[in-house]
């Protein structure tokens, strides 16, 4: 096939040999997508600041109720760090870094830095970002990412950076309740970490609801639990409190670590940290220690709705057996019954393959189509 002039040019554009291996036309920008082939991939182990814990490079969230010392711990894990102690039930150090830390409730000279000094924390290791501009002013943690990767990139020693609690810097216009937003925010918080390879802590609190799990309680969207592989928290049982993950996506559900609340005398001041235990418990889960009060049956038709409502978030497509696996696992409840709750709920029901593939549910479209 010969072809001359502009006429041919634009068959050529029409012939089916484009789809053999011709590229015809301009570089087309894919509207600023970014596209690439995976052969120079390499594939990499996880690397972890505290073992099957946190990971480097990806955001981790912490969650827990109120009172149970949750910022004692962020300073505890913090303080470790930057002593490059070992962590509770490790028998190695860990590597020596610096900890960049934003806090949005505590005041740093009468809270959190005699907490860390009691933890065994070094100062100079510490950095802290304040929770106000130069003018005195609040700000949106989505529009200073770029400055914040900029120190980061500046300061190569930061090996964690901890945010204390994500919801005192989402800014006033942001709907923490709403999936788009909060997995928009968390996911730039995601290319944060992976960008500069530090470890990213976002501590959210939980609701008062005591008859759902915790995972179910955290505060907002579920996509603030979607968005980490890591899901970290804290609960008390019988006075002792407990430490390990609601959500492990990429190590063991396990171990759990005990640990209690200790005061110290800092330059004069009652400072309180954690002490940890170094019996580890290795062979628990932190839900074997959630106390959950369930006691009617409407108690558990709400909890199972709440928890397919939560699955089913992303408005994705999943299989019918496993969202009633996830709902068998928080409460008992029988199959008939979930399957009713989906009705009531209108959940749309197909298959994989037409006829004969596995039972797909999903939320009811809206009137618009989203």
């Amino acid at each position: 096939m010969r072809f001359s002039g502009l006429d041919d040019l634009q068959q050529l554009k029409k012939s089916p040999l484009r789809g053999n291996g011709l590229k015809i036309g301009p570089t087309k920008s894919y509207g600023g997508l970014r596209f690439r082939t995976c052969e120079d991939v390499k594939p990499k182990a996880i690397q972890w600041l505290w073992k099957g814990m946190i990971p480097k490079g990806k955001i981790t969230l912490f969650a827990g109720d109120s009172g149970i010392g949750k910022t004692q711990i962020l300073l505890s894990i913090a303080a470790k760090i930057t002593q490059g102690g070992h962590f509770a039930g490790e028998g190695t150090h860990c590597r020596q870094g610096d900890v960049l830390y934003l806090s949005g409730e505590d005041d740093l000279s009468d809270t959190l830095i005699p907490r860390f000094i009691a933890s065994g924390g070094i100062q100079r290791r510490f950095h802290d970002l304040q929770p106000t501009k130069l003018d005195g002013s609040a700000y949106s943690l989505a529009e200073e990412l770029q400055g914040i990767q900029e120190y980061l990139f500046d300061n190569p020693d930061i090996s964690l950076f901890i945010i204390d609690p994500i919801t005192a810097f989402c800014g006033g216009n942001f709907d923490n309740n709403d999936v788009t937003s909060v997995r928009s925010l968390a996911t730039r918080i995601k290319q944060l970490a992976e960008d500069t390879g530090v470890a990213v802590i976002i501590l959210n609190h939980l609701t008062k609801d005591s008859k759902n799990q915790a995972v179910h309680r955290i505060l907002g969207s579920g996509a603030w639990v979607h968005a980490p592989r890591t899901v970290l928290g804290a609960c008390v049982s019988d006075g002792q409190h407990y430490f390990g993950k609601w959500k492990a996506n990429i190590s063991d559900d396990g171990p759990v670590y005990k640990y209690e609340m200790v005061s110290a005398q800092v330059e004069g001041l009652e400072a309180y940290y954690i002490r940890w235990s170094e019996d580890v418990l290795r062979h628990n889960v932190l839900k074997d220690f959630e106390d959950i009060g369930v006691t009617t049956k409407g108690d558990k038709s709400a909890i199972a709705q709440e928890i397919l409502e939560y699955e089913l978030e992303d408005g994705l497509k999943h299989r019918k057996k496993d969202l009633i696996k996830a709902v068998q696992q928080e409460v008992k409840i029988s199959k008939r019954q979930i399957e009713r709750i989906a009705e009531e709920m209108h959940l749309q029901q197909t298959r994989e393959n037409k006829q004969n593939g596995e039972a797909l549910w999903q939320l009811p479209l809206t009137t618009d189509g989203e």
